[in-house]
This record gives structure tokens, sequence and C-alpha cells, in this order.
């Protein structure tokens, strides 16, 4: 509320990536749109799967991570993705620069479909968050869309 544009903040998760531009120290487009990419909004915590991540999320696991370390861990799961995070540690030096693999994981259980629909001049685009339960079984979470 001190802000020169004051707002009140609605103390929860945040419901779309773009309410970061609401957050001190986001409101530069330029920064955000960097960001965008990487990041998600949805309820409950996941984990970052190390066999889908790109390098920008990689250098984010352990504080000390360089790009070398980065390489040496897209090109192992290139030709053997890791079927745990033992596999992701026994690479040299990596244990130690990531410490505990808290929050981090092997497989994926959240998805974005992203479904373009276009009819005559109408364009849709639909953007669909699922979660894929222990069970294997699927839940959908959100849908948004935009119009043209």
């Amino acid at each position: 509320l001190n802000l020169d544009r004051p707002y009140r903040a609605a103390n929860q998760t945040l419901k779309s990536v773009t309410t970061l531009r609401l957050v001190r120290g986001f409101e530069d487009a330029e920064k955000l749109a960097a960001l965008l990419p990487f990041v998600c909004a949805i309820d409950n915590s996941t984990d970052i799967n190390v066999n889908t991540a790109p390098q920008e999320v990689l250098l984010s696991i352990g504080a000390d991570m360089t790009s070398s370390d980065v390489s040496a861990i897209i090109a192992a799961r290139e030709s053997d993705p890791f079927e745990s995070l033992t596999d992701l540690t026994n690479i040299e030096g990596l244990s130690a620069k990531i410490g505990n693999t808290i929050g981090l994981s092997v497989k994926t259980n959240h998805f974005l479909l992203t479904t373009r629909i276009e009819i005559g001049n109408a364009r849709r685009t639909v953007y669909s968050v699922i979660r894929r339960e222990d069970d294997g079984k699927t839940n959908l979470l959100a849908r948004m869309h935009n119009s043209l």
C-alpha cells in the first residue's frame, strides 16, 4: 500500500504468472518476459524434472552450478535419461553442488496442453494445465484462453 500505485496483495498463491507484474522487482516488462518461459503458477508444489528442465532452470538447482555442470547433465540425460536422482548426483562434482535433491525429480506430473483453434477468421488458443495422479489418471487443474 506504500507504493506509488498502491494495491492490496491477495495473500494467496499466484493464479497466473502474469500476476508477477505486481511484485516489486518484476515491473520491468523485459525482465518478466525473460522469466516467463521458466515459471508456472499452480496451486500445489511440484518438483523440477531434471530430465526435461532447460539449461536456465538447471543452473538454479545448486548455488555453485556452472554452465559446464549443466552441459554435463544435459549430455548425460540425452544419452540415457536419469532413472533416479542418484544417477544425477553421480555425475562428477554435482553431489556437493546440489546438496540435497529435495524439489528435484526424474518424472513430470504437471503438463501444459496448448490447443490452437482456427475457424474462418476466428482464432482461439486454449491452455490447459493437467496433473497426472499416481494411479495414472489425469485431472484438469486450469484452463485459460485468448482469442483474436
